[in-house]
């Protein structure tokens, strides 16, 4: 898996990503060069379950699977994600806290905006 990702790249994904239909191209590009990449390897948490979600974020790499975690520590499958997928914009928005607990299954890279650096780069 690349470590590196071009603004380009981080375009043109966005670019054929839902999002780029309620965007101009200037605005596109900008989310773009204002995005966080974090790469996660096997196993590491994103975020966990109750945890309160800063974060929109759009998995560009690899997979994630989404879990619930019972009160005893059980542990339930609620989906798999891939390339694509995005979560967290509700909770970001909302202030709520998550669901489920994401956990990398493979190699995984996640594009970031934070609520503040989408509001700039949605009102520019």
């Amino acid at each position: 898996m690349a470590r590196t990702l071009t603004v380009s790249r981080i375009e043109e994904f966005l670019g054929s990503f839902w999002i780029s239909e309620l965007l101009t191209p200037q605005q596109v590009k900008s989310l773009a060069q204002a995005v966080k990449v974090r790469h996660l390897s096997p196993g590491q948490i994103l975020w966990l379950q109750g945890q309160r979600v800063t974060h929109f974020s759009i998995l560009f790499s690899g997979k994630m699977r989404t879990v619930r975690r019972s009160l005893s520590g059980g542990e339930k499958l609620v989906s798999t994600l891939v390339p694509g997928h995005h979560f967290g914009l509700a909770e970001m928005i909302t202030g709520a806290t998550s669901a489920v607990t994401l956990i990398a299954s493979e190699p995984s890279t996640i594009l970031m905006l934070d609520l503040k650096t989408l509001k700039k780069q949605l009102l520019s």
